[in-house]
């Protein structure tokens, strides 16, 4: 049970509060004013501009909902802990988000806050500048690196009656690091403590393991989070399947779940992934490399980054912009790019010279390269001619780093910072240049870095080319191999199940460990997560969820034939029964109960598809061969959709595809949609819908169109082996 004040959800069922949370929370202390003040200010000093009202408020609601799940440290118990997962989209703002949560742990009786940010130095530094600007104005909080504190450090705060935040780098050693924040969780036991592990799906949840056999980080923070008497651990990430597929009696399996939603203007997965013709991405050829000289490929993306640069100039834009090469995650190869690459921009510029002969042919490639940014943005204003009056200021202000663990490139992330004067930044890197790190107005991605194997999560985490990008949504784009861009559309796919499966379960439960373990991994060339986690069954699901087509393409003699077919295969099925949906006499339909098989021979074996159709015959045939095999039920409930008015489709492209095919929920008549049919939502069955693509038309010359719902099925599930084990499953 739920009760809604003017904030967010306050939990009121003792029976769903088994930790004793924070409650009521205090959601406009002190420190949350105060964070808030700084952002609605900004700080141009440091280049941080102003955040809006609705901005602050957008990463307040996420917060809010965390709060109410925070151990309470004014709750009788000897050890009070709550483990909570956050997941958040591929730079989304979550590190906004666990700042917001500090500020409100510390309004709510926290005293010191913990933040293991990262494995890797550059982002710990960036978590804690960012920390460092955010509570600047904050006398009440103090931000350490704890490499270099210690407990006098901390007690000496605490006994002034300062909060502490420590920021730590997500390192096992014993004399630093995680080691001596054990000791410190340790001799501050009785102080309330918040726990925020930054990328929480790296490292911490169960391996990758040492010699010994021990995965030394896990072992740490099981310690560390157990020892405060009040403690809440915060495990936030983008990619959660690790946290999600270790076995839930693991001291790190959290208990609670916190969906940290995009604010205004994200540009996500989607945006970039959706088929394989987004505007966005350009395909590049496997072979394409640097091994004996600059890629074509690259030296396309290379003038595309630099004329857009113009472009967004021209525009009035005069901000900084970056582009990622990501080649290898071998850093040997990485200054060997970065001279290859400074090398064709002093080529570029030599060409560049009016008095150069070749200059023609190269303002002639620009133009190619500004071509295909019309195609993109057809209704631009700037003109090619416009943009180059730019092309001398984008040069000289244009510079390429080196960006790897290697000396040379902790020297350029030094120099990168120091060089304020040039705005348009190339980084040649590989892992380091992904998890967490943000990179300054990403626009152009490079990328052909890939396994044969890869794990959803460490790929995801690679998109780097995500985040809140509308304002400059125009220039961004990404060159990838065509393997990679349908890995990144087939992860796209498994995040969307994947929250959308989680947020349905919080709407009634609170219990993380109830949630059934159910991914979509509709690619053989992907796996969940690393296998020394978690090892998992694949069962293959035909077009899991909810699909349809909106491909039309057919002739008329066509059209008529499915028409033909559909009424006779309903008129031989006198059993069926018509079954209104909603208040309104449109929502009517007529439901058939069969089995797969007597479907697929008189009805599915006739149908004439589409071009192109995405339920085509081999999703049915699969379907009735797994039904053969004995690994699906043959069973099937068939539903003519309004089927006595038909329905109104606008067409597109020649009258051969529709805008969309099914319809959403309506408040007014107590619809619930097409994709969440009343009464047969958890069950497989097939929409029939009437068509018809011209608002002049009747039910009369209305043709069928399909839609499939295959939920997941407890024989679908992809369970985890091993010592898993699941409490609800």
């Amino acid at each position: 049970m739920t009760t809604e004040s003017s904030g967010p959800i306050v939990l009121v069922d003792e029976e769903r509060d088994p930790h004793g949370f924070v409650k009521p929370a205090v959601l406009d202390g002190p420190n949350k004013t105060l964070l808030e003040i700084n952002r609605l200010n900004g700080d141009p000093e440091n280049d941080v501009p102003p955040m809006s009202d609705a901005t602050v408020a957008s990463i307040f609601k996420n917060a809010y909902k965390a709060i109410n799940m925070f151990a309470s440290p004014e709750h009788q118990k000897d050890h009070n802990l709550s483990k909570i997962l956050a997941i958040g989209r591929v730079q989304s703002g979550k590190t906004g988000f666990f700042i917001s949560a500090m500020s409100l742990a510390f309004d709510n009786g926290y005293r010191i806050a913990v933040l293991v940010g990262g494995t890797k130095d550059p982002l710990r530094e960036q978590n804690f500048d960012r920390v460092s600007q955010e509570f600047k104005n904050n006398d009440n909080v103090v931000v350490l690196n704890l490499y270099y504190s210690d407990v006098s450090d901390i007690e000496s705060y605490l006994e002034k009656g300062k909060n502490v935040v420590l920021v730590v780098l997500k390192n096992p050693s014993k004399s630093k690091n995680l080691g001596a924040l054990l000791d410190i969780a340790e001799y501050f036991k009785e102080v309330p403590t918040l726990i925020i592990d930054d990328e929480g799906d790296e490292f911490s949840p169960g391996a990758p393991k040492s010699k010994s056999g021990e995965n030394r980080t896990h072992s740490y923070l099981s310690k560390i989070v157990y020892t405060p008497r009040t403690c809440t651990f915060l495990s936030v990430t983008a990619t959660p399947q690790a946290n999600l597929l270790i076995s839930t009696p693991d001291p790190l399996s959290p208990d609670y779940c916190v969906l940290v939603e995009p604010g205004n203007g994200y540009i996500g997965g989607i945006d970039f992934h959706d088929t394989m013709k987004n505007a966005h991405v350009q395909i590049v050829d496997d072979s394409s490399d640097f091994k004996t000289s600059i890629p074509k490929s690259f030296e396309s993306a290379l003038r595309y980054f630099i004329i857009c640069c113009c472009i967004k100039i021209a525009k009035g834009d005069t901000g900084d912009f970056s582009m990622l090469v990501n080649p290898s995650s071998l850093t040997i190869v990485h200054a060997d790019i970065v001279r290859k690459i400074i090398n064709k921009i002093d080529q570029i510029t030599a060409l560049l010279t009016p008095e150069n002969p070749a200059f023609p042919d190269e303002i002639a490639t620009m133009e190619t390269e500004y071509a295909h940014y019309m195609k993109v943005n057809p209704d631009s204003d700037v003109s090619f001619d416009e943009a180059i009056e730019y092309l001398s200021a984008v040069i000289n202000r244009l510079s390429t780093y080196e960006f790897n663990a290697t000396s040379g490139g902790k020297a350029d992330q030094i120099r990168a910072k120091e060089e304020k004067d040039k705005k348009y930044k190339i980084y040649v890197g590989g892992s380091m240049l992904g998890r967490g790190l943000t990179i300054k107005r990403l626009i152009v991605t490079y990328i052909y870095n890939d396994s044969k194997k890869s794990a959803i999560d460490t790929l995801y985490q690679r998109a780097r080319w995500l985040g809140y990008k509308s304002s400059y949504f125009d220039v961004c784009k990404i060159y990838l191999t065509f393997e990679l861009q349908q890995k990144f559309i087939d992860i796209v796919e498994s995040e969307i199940d994947m929250w959308n499966s989680i947020s349905s379960f919080l709407y009634t439960k609170i219990n993380l460990k109830q949630w059934p373990r159910l991914f979509t991994l509709n690619n053989d060339k992907l796996m969940l997560t690393r296998t020394t986690v978690a090892h998992t069954i694949r069962i293959e699901r035909m077009n899991p969820g909810y699909t349809y087509d909106k491909t039309i393409w057919l002739t008329q003699e066509q059209r008529s034939s499915n028409r033909a077919l559909a009424d006779s295969y309903r008129n031989s099925h006198p059993e069926g029964f018509e079954h209104s949906f909603s208040s309104s006499e449109a929502q009517v339909g007529f439901i058939i109960q069969t089995t797969i098989t007597e479907f697929y021979k008189n009805f599915i074996s006739s149908y004439i598809y589409p071009r192109g159709a995405v339920l085509g015959p081999n999703v049915f045939s699969k379907i009735y061969e797994q039904v053969q095999k004995g690994d699906l039920p043959d069973e099937i409930t068939i539903i003519y959709m309004r089927y006595k008015r038909g329905e109104y489709r606008g067409s597109v492209n020649g009258d051969r595809g529709i805008q969309e095919l099914p319809q959403g929920y309506d408040a007014g008549t107590g619809y619930s949609g097409d994709r969440n049919l009343e009464g047969y939502s958890n069950q497989m069955h097939v929409q029939i819908h009437m068509v018809y693509t011209h608002e002049s038309q009747s039910i009369s010359e209305a043709f069928p169109m399909l839609a499939l719902n295959n939920p997941i099925s407890p024989k679908m599930i992809q369970l985890v082996t091993g010592d898993n084990i699941y409490e609800s499953i």
